[in-house]
């Protein structure tokens, strides 16, 4: 049936306002341990700034809130693909004076691992760009000063600018911190919106559920074995 979180979120979107979503330029991400059913975004962990959730009674969505708490307003919710669709679909709050958004994130191979790729508009009456999450151990990602492995997030077309990096956290520096996340070049400007910013960091959040999950059942077959 789902949690009352899950049932309410589509009306609760629905309402939702592209206002003062401020997320910082570079922050940290925290989750609540391997199940990982919430992601608390902070430059320091006592002093969260955005709640990204995954409902527990379902698992199948990802929301992200403008605020620490499920009671901000829901910014965007990623559904979840199935076995079938490595697709994964994104709703996003609607701009002022617009309608409700709808996006999708699309898993690929990339050279020897798997790329994440998005559209979405960034000017009023312009074509959608397209920008890729993929696996690098660049030195944006580097200067983190987290783990050396993470992903950048790629401007597609033209010179493939670097717009935003993240990284996981250090192994075994902390169990519940998940990594580090930065904007960088065109992407600190603000010139690609705040729905791009939102869909940047909900789709690396999502990202980062999924390395999460699959340590952890990495971790079970282990010790299983």
């Amino acid at each position: 049936m789902g949690s009352a979180e899950s049932r309410n979120i589509e009306a609760r979107l629905g309402k939702a306002i592209f206002t003062n979503v401020n997320l910082p330029r570079k922050f940290y991400i925290w989750h609540t341990g391997r199940t990982s059913t919430k992601f608390f975004l902070a430059e320091d962990k006592s002093n969260p700034t955005h709640l990204v959730s995954v409902p527990n009674a379902c698992r199948v969505q990802l929301i992200l809130y403008n605020g620490p708490t499920i009671e901000a307003e829901p910014m965007a919710v990623i559904l979840f693909g199935n076995d079938i669709s490595r697709h994964d679909r994104i709703q996003l709050a609607a701009r002022p004076g617009e309608e409700m958004m709808h996006e999708e994130i699309r898993s690929h191979c990339h050279r020897w691992s798997t790329a994440y790729t998005f559209a979405t508009f960034i000017k009023p009456g312009a074509l959608p760009e397209r920008f890729q999450w993929r696996s690098s151990r660049c030195n944006e990602v580097k200067d983190l000063n987290e783990a050396s492995s993470g992903y950048k997030l790629v401007r597609l077309g033209g010179d493939e600018e670097i717009v935003a990096v993240a990284s996981h956290a250090r192994w075994g520096k902390n169990w519940t911190k998940a990594g580090a996340f930065k904007f960088v070049g065109r992407g600190v400007t603000g010139e690609f919106g705040e729905p791009w910013q939102v869909i940047a960091v909900a789709s690396l959040i999502r990202i980062l559920q999924k390395d999460i999950e699959s340590a952890s059942t990495a971790a079970l077959i282990s010790c299983s074995g």
